[in-house]
This record gives C-alpha cells, structure tokens and sequence, in this order.
C-alpha cells in the first residue's frame, strides 16, 4: 500500500474511531437505562471470548506434540 494511502486511511479510521466512539457511548448511555451495569461483564465476555483462539490453538499443538512422542517411542 503506498504510504500516502496508509496515511489517508489510518487518519480516516483515527477520526471516525474518536468521534464514533464518544457518540456510541452517548446514545447507548440514553438509550439503555443503567448500562454501566452491564459494561464489565459485556468487557469481561469479549476478553475471554478473544482469548479462545489462542487456547484452542495451544491445545492442538499440545496434541500434536503428545502424538508426536508417542509415535516416537513406539518405533
């Protein structure tokens, strides 16, 4: 991507994200009544939920490994 791209987009998505951030805040805080009840475990679920990938993929290199050594010591 050429750098005056890069630049245009990355400034593009910093001000859309500044601006509609604060705005989402601000309707979601009018429109849903105690909503700062809700944000920890909403925060909470999306971290866990992002951590997921990377357990699954630990889990089946572990696998492999396990059936790797395996297969060694039998032969």
């Amino acid at each position: 991507m050429p750098y005056q791209r890069f630049v245009a987009v990355n400034v593009l998505g910093g001000l859309l994200w500044g601006v509609g951030v604060p705005l989402a805040g601000c309707l979601l805080g009018r429109t849903i009544p105690s909503i700062d009840r809700y944000l920890l475990p909403v925060t909470a679920v999306v971290v866990a939920v992002s951590f997921l990938p990377a357990l699954v993929q630990a889990a089946r290199a572990r696998q492999r490994n396990n059936a790797a050594r395996q297969k060694a010591g039998r032969s």
